[in-house]
């Protein structure tokens, strides 16, 4: 076969033409030839009349006619022509063949061998079985010529009978009957043919014979005829290509096109097996070349793509990092746009986490250092009970006629933490009660501590409420929690430690009723949560309302002031209006009554009201907002504070709002809440809408207040009206918008409530004084009457503080009479008594435990691929997550910093590179099942709370780091306030006792030239600043002073500090002035934060300059490089009374 497929090959294009030549022929019989067969017969016929045309052409283009005495000698010509021209194109052919007579021979022969060869072929391979019969047919072929040879012979003899030639007659006779009767039969099946063939005869006979006379008419007619055939032929041509185009395309895709494939199909793979045999013999060599067109194919894109690299290199590195960032500001977007965003979505973002090593040692220094402030703590209350004792020493003392007025005469600073009684019961009073009484009343200044400053109690007992509406239940709640916040006495500018607490309980509290909203515009729709009343409570105090009045009464004023204003946009009503006017003034009028708006509008004077109207509304509105503006800053803390905390809330519940949305809940709270009490209820701010005489209803003033404040908060919240009336004013609210975001956002432009109220939850424990609060006794046992049912909502853990307080006032005797002269006390001033607030066990067991599965779930969320975190437990461990995991650990410990060489012990974890990934698992397991015993998660939702912790964190990363350095660094300030207010009540104990033992020794001998203490105040800070002068033997010549700065500018001896000494100031209440006198006329003065003196901080100034000062009336004196700046006056007073003699008065 495959010699065949080669010897057919070398004739590859003879029988290509060959076969071009046969389908030629072929489309010739079926389209030009087809009725050739029919013209045969009338060849001479059509030669003549061609001859005829032809010539008739010839003349027609020479102009020239031969005679008939021509025509002989010109058939003559045309025949030796036409010879001329057959035996070229004879003797052409046949040179051409003779070049080739090899190969035609061999061609030939190999076209004739090649049946002989099949037959041969099929006789040698099957010569074994058609042997024998080949023998017995050879044998019976030899007999068969044997007898007819011999029936020849006896032929031959009998030849010259007459009998044979008598049979042989007869039996030629027979056999030309026979052949005839077969004729016959066979003419009779055929008689419709032959009748069809006798028609087509006699047709063409008819034909001929006409012709001949239509030939002879049309002879001078024969280029027409000839232009009438072609046209005819040409048509039927047409007519014929385009059946068969029809035909064709019905038939291409079905029967051609598929037939064409197969013969390409079958073409090519002929091609290609000779083609593959052909490569087989060279597969190394083209294996090589192959390999080398590859390396330079790849080298030169690769030298010419690092050629364009080089020459672009700017601009492909800021593609990069464009592209780099629009993915991730893409990826980000989507993850901060879902509440619950699902796995795929966190694992994305899970390596953001990685390098949280750090994070862990801070968080246990964090730890550390919250573990010592209570340590430190508790060992300051252990010397403040030490030093309330001293109480007692002092009672016996006065006992034995030695008053406490003879130790603190020269020191009315002196004070020896006792409590403060009230001013309606004294220390008789308590005497009066039983000792459960007594003792009830230590419990509840610990109770009320804990709820004032932890807002997590009151706000359990609302979440646990089952109806968010108002009830006697919700209202005796809010008087009790009202009462445990005292802010009636407070100020504007000043904030006390109860504001503090009272912002972070309703701040609390309005995240817990935001959490209960379905969408954003929900928040600024609320009318029934709970902070709003807390809020409203808050802004009727007198101090609030005068405040707000001042910034904003001027607008009210003016719109009650003004009897032609109105901002009436219903037509009805202007219609009534103008209708009531008519009556007043004429007594009567033509305007209908009971007209609707839709008719009212069309009165030329409603109409022209109703525009003056809105655009007054709308002049108004823009005055109120300038002037908001203007006194932003004059706007209280608290507000903007809890606008700003809106606004953070609305953002974490809804992220996929948009930025507008989440400031227009922050302008609503800020309008609706603060600033609209003033338009809805003026009475309450001293305005008055009644008029005792003028043309306008009373109802007027109130109606534009309402409608002033209904724009204000529609241009804050940065929505359209929805009312047909107020419509007109929605391009004006849609054109306001950039300024309002812009206004809102200086608005809410203030930091946290630790940083602008500059307290913290340390401050007690830190402060020498103890805060108090002044309540009336029936408000207390109503709180312990709510907390004592209710202990295991506001306290669930076991171990929580409250609650230890609360099983102490069970147990206490619920004696009637105890309960009936507490109340007859009145109101009593409690002095708190504050203590570190520890973590239940629960809480910080939950807390340790998240942290855990937090830490297991980033690696496996790296490790494995899973739809949901139920699934990435369920699935199977395989070794390559064993290898991914050992990666990740040694990629995340190589690129640790070397101080954090082991990151994971410092962890939750243990010792992460020595775990594998299924011990791994296996703890993730251990500590999820324990959150979800805890009721912390649940795997009906396949964990998902602590992918949306993990969230929180990857979005509050930054942040977290933030807030955490922030408490790290209030945690080692107060570590270090503790520490010095420990140095001092162990120096204040020391000095107590020191001092009233040599006060009593002084009192035994009573000498009368000198006074003790004349000089220097027992007690007081110079005391101790003298001591500590002498004891480091650095006492001055003339004597040295050391004052306070807060008293310094109580006393306007410093005008104003800047600079360092505003900071120190500012975050420490250490900072001091030291006022020396080591030479005469010479003053040093210096600054110094505790123990510390401030760099910079220190000038000798002399009674020259201050003279000179005073001279110039110079009214400061700017020292320390402008840190500081004496009043002139004040500071020569205080130079002259204390190095000076002068006379008093």
């Amino acid at each position: 076969m495959f010699v065949d497929k080669i010897m057919l090959k070398s004739y590859d294009s003879e029988l290509t033409q060959l076969y071009a030549i046969i389908r030629a022929n072929l489309t010739r019989k079926r389209t030009v030839h087809r009725h050739r067969d029919e013209l045969l017969c009338y060849s001479d016929n059509v030669r003549n009349l061609q001859a005829l045309a032809r010539g008739k052409i010839i003349r027609k283009f020479l102009n020239y006619e031969f005679d008939e005495s021509a025509t002989a000698s010109i058939s003559k010509l045309q025949s030796l022509i036409r010879a001329t021209k057959i035996r070229e194109s004879y003797y052409l052919k046949k040179s051409a063949l003779s070049r080739y007579e090899a190969q035609i021979s061999a061609f030939q022969s190999r076209i004739r061998a090649k049946d002989t060869y099949f037959r041969a072929s099929t006789l040698a391979t099957n010569r074994d079985r058609i042997e024998d019969s080949i023998v017995v047919i050879q044998s019976n072929i030899r007999r068969f010529l044997y007898q007819k040879h011999t029936n020849k012979t006896i032929v031959s003899k009998l030849s010259g009978s007459e009998g044979i030639t008598q049979l042989q007659s007869i039996i030629r006779g027979g056999k030309v009957r026979n052949e005839v009767r077969y004729y016959l039969r066979n003419i009779s099946k055929l008689r419709y043919e032959i009748r069809e063939i006798q028609s087509i005869a006699r047709g063409g006979i008819l034909r001929t014979r006409l012709c001949n006379n239509v030939l002879i008419t049309l002879m001078g007619e024969d280029i027409k005829m000839n232009e009438l055939f072609a046209k005819v032929r040409g048509n039927n041509v047409r007519r014929v290509m385009n059946y068969k185009k029809s035909v064709l395309e019905c038939v291409s895709k079905s029967e051609i096109i598929p037939i064409q494939s197969m013969f390409r199909g079958i073409l090519f793979r002929f091609y290609r097996d000779e083609d593959l045999e052909c490569i087989y013999e060279q597969i190394d060599s083209i294996t090589t070349l192959q390999s080398k067109i590859r390396a330079n194919f790849v080298t030169s894109e690769l030298k010419t793509m690092m050629d364009y690299y080089n020459r672009n290199v700017n601009l492909v590195i800021k593609a990069q990092s464009y592209l780099k960032s629009k993915y991730t500001q893409n990826a980000y977007k989507s993850l901060i746009n879902m509440k619950s965003p699902p796995l795929s979505v966190v694992r994305k973002f899970a390596h953001l986490l990685s390098d949280s090593g750090s994070d862990f040692q801070e968080e246990m220094e964090l730890a550390n250092l919250k573990d010592k402030i209570f340590e430190k703590s508790k060992n300051n209350e252990e010397l403040e009970s030490q030093i309330e004792n001293l109480d007692i020493k002092l009672s016996l003392l006065d006992k034995n006629k030695i008053t406490i007025e003879e130790f603190m005469k020269h020191n009315h600073k002196f004070k020896t933490y006792k409590p403060i009684m009230s001013k309606n019961v004294g220390t008789n009073g308590l005497d009066k009660l039983s000792s459960s009484a007594k003792k009830r009343i230590e419990l509840y200044s610990s109770m009320l501590y804990f709820l004032q400053t932890k807002a997590s109690y009151w706000i359990r007992l609302y979440e646990e409420h089952p109806s968010r509406n108002k009830d006697k239940f919700t209202t005796k709640l809010q008087d009790n929690i009202l009462s445990v916040f005292p802010l009636a006495q407070g100020t504007i500018n000043s904030h006390s430690r109860v504001e503090y607490f009272f912002l972070k309980f309703v701040s609390s509290l309005m995240e817990l009723d935001i959490k209960y909203c379905q969408n954003v515009a929900d928040i600024t729709k609320m009318k029934n949560a709970f902070w709003i009343d807390f809020l409203v409570d808050f802004h009727s105090h007198s101090y609030q309302r005068m405040h707000l009045k001042s910034l904003i009464g001027k607008v009210v004023e003016a719109i009650i002031d003004d009897d032609e204003l109105s901002f009436e946009s219903d037509p009805a009503k202007i219609y009534s209006q103008l209708r009531e006017q008519d009556i007043r003034a004429y007594g009567s009028s033509v305007m209908d009554e009971g007209v609707t708006a839709q008719e009212a509008i069309k009165d030329p004077r409603v109409s022209s009201a109703f525009v003056s109207n809105l655009m007054a509304l709308r002049d108004a509105t823009t005055d109120t907002v300038e002037m908001l503006r203007l006194t932003i800053d004059k706007l209280p803390v608290h507000i903007r504070f809890l606008a700003k905390k809106a606004y953070m809330v609305s953002q974490l519940h809804f992220p996929d709002q948009s930025d507008k949305h989440h400031l227009a809940v922050a302008g609503a709270v800020f309008i609706k809440h603060y600033i609209g009490s003033i338009f809805h209820l003026p009475e309450n701010y001293g305005f008055s809408t009644k008029r005792a005489f003028g043309s306008r209803p009373e109802y007027m003033a109130v109606n534009n207040l309402r409608y002033l404040n209904r724009v204000l908060l529609q241009v804050f919240s940065m929505k359209p009206f929805s009312d047909n009336f107020m419509k007109p004013l929605n391009d004006y609210v849609t054109s306001c918008t950039e300024n309002t975001r812009s206004l809102i956002r200086e608005i809410i432009n203030v930091k946290d409530l630790e940083a602008e109220y500059e307290m913290n939850e340390y401050d007690d424990i830190v402060a020498h004084e103890r805060p108090q609060l002044t309540m009336r006794v029936a408000d207390m046992i109503s709180i312990e009457k709510l907390v004592r049912p209710n202990i295991d909502i506001m306290a669930p853990s076991a171990d929580d503080q409250l609650r230890s307080v609360a099983e102490k006032l069970r147990e206490l005797n619920d004696a009637a009479d105890d309960y009936v002269s507490l109340t007859e006390m009145g109101s009593y001033t409690l002095t708190l008594s504050p203590v570190t607030k520890e973590d239940s066990v629960a809480d910080s067991k939950a807390k340790t435990l998240f942290t855990q599965a937090k830490r297991c779930l980033l690696y496996m969320i790296r490790v494995e691929e899973g739809d949901d975190l139920l699934e990435l437990f369920i699935h199977g461990i395989k070794p390559v997550h064993e290898v991914t995991f050992k990666e990740i650990i040694a990629s995340e410990a190589d690129s640790s910093k070397p101080s954090e060489a082991n990151p994971y012990r410092a962890s939750y974890l243990g010792d992460m590179p020595n775990m594998t990934y299924v011990e791994l698992k296996k703890l993730a397991l251990k500590v999820i099942l324990q959150l979800e015993r805890m009721g912390q998660v649940s795997r009906k939702d396949s964990f998902q709370e602590l992918l949306n912790q993990i969230v929180v964190d990857i979005k509050t990363k930054d942040k977290q780091r933030i807030n955490r350095k922030e408490q790290m660094e209030i945690a080692r300030q107060t570590v270090r306030k503790l520490e010095e207010k420990e140095r001092f009540l162990k120096r204040q104990l020391g000095d107590y006792n020191t001092h009233i033992d040599e006060v009593l020794d002084q009192l035994q001998l009573r000498p009368k030239e000198k006074k003790i203490f004349n000089i220097i105040p027992v007690f007081s800070k110079q005391y101790f600043y003298h001591r500590q002068l002498k004891k480091n033997n650095r006492l001055p010549k003339f004597g040295s002073y050391r004052y306070s700065a807060k008293k310094l500018l109580e006393q306007n001896v410093i005008r104003d500090l800047g600079g360092a000494l505003q900071e120190r100031f500012a975050t420490s209440s250490k900072l001091h002035f030291m006022f020396s006198c080591h030479k005469s006329g010479a003053f040093v003065i210096e600054a110094a934060d505790g123990l510390a003196t401030i760099p910079g901080a220190c000038t000798t100034i002399t009674l020259d300059q201050l003279l000179d000062h005073q001279y110039e009336k110079k009214k400061y004196w700017e020292m320390f490089n402008g840190m500081a700046a004496f009043e002139t006056e004040n500071l020569a007073s205080l130079i002259f009374r204390k190095f000076y003699d002068i006379k008093k008065d």
